[in-house]
């Protein structure tokens, strides 16, 4: 897609006006569309288009993104482009030595944009490295860090001097920070498909292992809570672990049920806000007339009925983590107060003049399409990129059933104590008919199943009722006489219709024998005649 240039070819084409600006939110908005939504396959490609597209739009002469070796001081190219007739980036600069102020800025942490002539003295040898280069005018703008690594996004104008006001550093910075986490993530899919080949294949039903290796699988993720052996699991694991050492914005992608929140959990308490509180948010259950003053805080007498001064949530997550949960249900007129928070640590409490500074960390969960939001006018493009930097989509439940029998057990054991009880086993047949299952609710419907199941069980034997006909929705009548027949017939199965004794079906279900009696009449239960 050619991008819509900005107007006119002035040398300060940077210097724009709102009708300009907006043409900058949509473009981005475009690079995070397509950033977020590119499968692996096409990352490189999607990442090349971008950095094309950002030179064109800004009409600049040479544009890169590049990582600086700590240790070394060199820079390697990942992606650059050109304008006609200007000659590439060069490569295997030593960077340190042919830069050294502007290496300093860059690993200070500082973006800068300024006129070659204007370098300050100390930067002598800089200066005389872009004139044996024939820059006139630069950028370097530091994005997420690495352990020993430094990206960095670097442009130069090599024809006329530009200006490069901070509004357009900072733009371009969130295009580089998308470009990068776009990227890492293909090279952490590339690690784990690798990786996973030399998984072991998870083949046996949970239910038919041993005690001691149920729990093994059960509590190998438990430093997160999250539980599932499935390839799709392990990658959301994998970008957990990855993003968690760093304080990017992550949005959390799932339908409803399917964990979010679980994640959120589990990046801060993998991070180094770890010490500090994680402060959540649920958007859609505030009324709009209340969300503000939650979110940052009121002073007394700020409207009728404010009492008293009350101490907002990003104030009570300062130095910690704030979890925005539903944020597609935001509402508009308050989403530039949150992308100011973003963007500069900013806010003042409601009734209050005064500015609050907080340093959070933000992590935001919806079951929305927010790209649809944009265009539809209901989500702003520019919290959108701003909240795309680093996406994990959490798979929904029917699209790893190798994950259902963890998480029945999971499930059960949670459940154990709370009710007294103790289960040994699960029906095979149980197993294959939630595995069938789609489940619209997904991992939250999955729990409240087997907690029905565990109010009617009284042995040992947990028989679950049918979730509804597989791939369809899940029948309105969830009955208990269904699931109390169904456990009674599944204990008769399995001893051999043998009801009195120890090793009889009264006492797996943990009840009497004439109770047993009873009940198999009532359900109308007799046993089937031999051939």
């Amino acid at each position: 897609m050619k991008p819509v240039r900005p107007p006119g070819n002035d040398p300060a084409v940077c210097r724009r006006g709102p009708n300009e600006w907006r043409g900058v939110e949509h473009l981005l908005t475009d690079l995070a569309t397509r950033l977020l939504r590119a499968p692996p396959a096409d990352v490189e490609r999607t990442a090349a288009w971008a950095c094309r597209t950002l030179l064109e739009f800004f009409e600049l002469d040479r544009f890169g993104l590049l990582v600086l070796q700590r240790n070394r001081g060199s820079v390697q190219i990942v992606l650059s482009c050109q304008a006609e007739g200007v000659p590439p980036i060069p490569q295997h600069v030593d960077i340190a030595v042919r830069y050294p102020w502007l290496t300093r800025g860059i690993l200070s942490g500082k973006a800068l944009g300024l006129n070659a002539r204007d370098l300050p003295l100390e930067a002598a040898m800089d200066r005389r490295s872009c004139e044996e280069l024939g820059i006139l005018s630069l950028f370097v703008i530091p994005l997420l860090t690495g352990q020993d690594e430094e990206y960095i996004l670097a442009g130069n104008a090599m024809r006329h001097e530009r200006d490069w006001p901070r509004e357009l550093l900072s733009r371009l910075q969130l295009a580089g920070e998308m470009i990068v986490s776009a990227l890492r993530r293909k090279r952490l899919e590339e690690d784990f498909t690798r990786r996973a080949k030399g998984f072991p294949q998870f083949r046996r039903s949970v239910a038919q292992e041993g005690s001691a290796s149920r729990q093994g699988l059960l509590h190998r993720h438990a430093h997160v809570e999250i539980v599932g052996q499935s390839q799709a699991i392990r990658r959301v694991l994998e970008q957990v672990e990855q993003v968690a050492a760093t304080d990017a914005t992550v949005l959390i992608l799932g339908e409803t049920g399917t964990g979010k929140e679980l994640v959120a959990k589990a990046i801060h308490r993998l991070s180094q806000r770890s010490g500090r509180p994680l402060v959540t948010v649920n958007c859609a259950s505030l009324p709009p007339a209340l969300i503000e003053s939650e979110l940052f805080g009121r002073e007394k007498g700020a409207y009728t009925g404010a009492l008293t001064r009350m101490v907002g949530r990003f104030e009570l997550a300062n130095g910690g983590t704030l979890f925005l949960d539903e944020i597609g249900e935001l509402p508009r007129e308050l989403q530039p107060k949150l992308l100011r928070v973003l963007e500069t640590g900013l806010f003042e409490r409601l009734g209050s003049s005064t500015t609050q500074r907080t340093d959070v960390r933000i992590l935001a969960a919806t079951n929305l399409d927010l790209a649809l939001a944009v265009t539809k006018g209901a989500f702003r493009s520019d919290l959108f990129y701003r909240l795309s930097v680093f996406p994990i989509h959490l798979p929904p439940l029917r699209e790893r059933p190798e994950d259902i029998p963890l998480l029945v057990w999971h499930f059960v054991k949670s459940f154990e104590s709370s009710m007294g009880k103790r289960i040994t086993d699960i029906t095979d047949e149980s197993l294959k008919r939630l595995a069938g299952y789609h489940w619209p609710g997904n991992v939250r419907e999955l729990r409240n199943i087997i907690e029905r199941a565990m109010i009617i069980t009284r042995g040992a034997l947990l028989c679950i009722a049918p979730a509804g006909p597989a791939s369809q929705a899940p029948s309105a009548s969830w009955r208990l006489d269904d699931l109390e027949r169904e456990t009674l017939l599944r204990a008769l199965e399995g001893t051999g219709w043998r009801i009195a004794g120890s090793g009889g079906a009264a006492a797996t279900l943990g009840m009497k024998r004439t109770t047993l009696h009873s009940k198999m009449k009532r359900f109308g239960i007799t046993r089937p005649s031999s051939r």
